[in-house]
């Protein structure tokens, strides 16, 4: 869902309008405070990045490395130290177990990382062993880990727009898209909270804005010619999952009837949005595999089990 389908089903499920209460900029906010809770709640915002090693550094920095992670929580890291293609993954260990096992652990020289751990306390991704000297350097490490939302900001609906069928060039009457919609935003044909017209039904993704009254979309448009149409252009959520977002959507109808002091309906929709929430979330994590990983056939490089004599496996 984009931000004019949170708005469209927000206003058809409490019967109001825009003027009604609240704001468009109160509903961006309660929307962005609701979307932040589901995936506080679910985790579902996975993202991943690629950087390099580093010659004798054990530890790395979460907040540089995994930018917008939340609560630190890391999901997997993939090493290598032959070929950045083949990365293969690490296997997670704590601090406390590395003590435990082997209170010198620090001082292994072996260059081959086989566990990573992470101290949450200090934000820090480390490696154990490490490499003392890099073997490859580029693109070697990989982490996958639990991010924070994008917040939805745009809703533009000025002007008119027309459009070829089989095209992607839309072209603009009386609009200023240049500060106003950006790249990966939905366009729609329609209009919201009209009973004339039709809510869109089906979105294109923008690929390029090219000037106040051009932009491009990713894929041909497959509808019947537009010409002096009503449009939507909308952000999208990072959270993609339709019933997390309708769960978006009863938080900040909860919000709403806060406002007009509705109790009762406000503890019902928080308690669905919960059960529906932890209900999803048990599903996606059942079924949710990290990133698919190149491992090529071959002798796996890494030294024996922790617990071993790893110096010479």
């Amino acid at each position: 869902m984009n931000l004019a389908e949170h708005f469209d089903k927000f206003y058809q499920l409490t019967g109001q309008t825009s003027s009604d209460f609240i704001s468009t900029d109160q509903l961006i906010n309660i929307l962005d405070d609701a979307e932040r809770e589901v995936n506080h709640e679910t985790h579902y915002v996975r993202k991943s990045n690629i950087f390099d090693s580093v010659g004798n550094q054990q530890e790395y920095s979460l907040d540089t490395y995994a930018p917008g992670i939340i609560d630190y929580f890391v999901d997997a890291v993939y090493y290598s130290t032959t070929d950045s293609t083949e990365r293969r993954p690490l296997e997670k260990i704590s601090l406390q177990e590395l003590n435990f096992i082997n209170k010198r652990w620090k001082e292994d020289d072996n260059v081959y990382p086989r566990f990573y751990y992470v101290d949450r306390e200090s934000g820090i991704l480390g490696f154990h062993p490490f490499e003392k000297s890099v073997q490859t350097g580029t693109n070697c490490i990989e982490i996958v880990y639990r991010g924070e939302h994008t917040k939805m900001t745009t809703y533009y609906a000025t002007g008119t727009i027309s459009i070829t069928s089989g095209t992607k060039v839309v072209t603009g009457s009386g609009t200023s898209w240049t500060n106003n919609v950006s790249s990966g935003d939905k366009i729609g044909i329609g209009k919201l909270l009209d009973s004339t017209t039709s809510f869109p039904v089906k979105w294109y993704t923008i690929d390029e804005v090219s000037g106040n009254t051009s932009l491009t979309i990713t894929s041909d448009y497959a509808e019947t010619d537009a010409s002096g149409d009503y449009y939507i252009i909308a952000s999208p959520s990072s959270i993609d999952n339709e019933i997390l977002n309708k769960c978006s959507v009863y938080l900040a109808m909860a919000e709403h009837y806060l406002i007009v002091n509705d109790d009762t309906r406000r503890s019902s929709l928080i308690s669905e949005a919960y059960i529906k929430m932890n209900k999803e979330n048990r599903r996606i994590n059942k079924n949710h595999y990290p990133n698919k990983v190149n491992v090529p056939a071959g002798n796996y490089p890494f030294p024996g089990h922790l617990r071993g004599d790893y110096r010479n496996a």
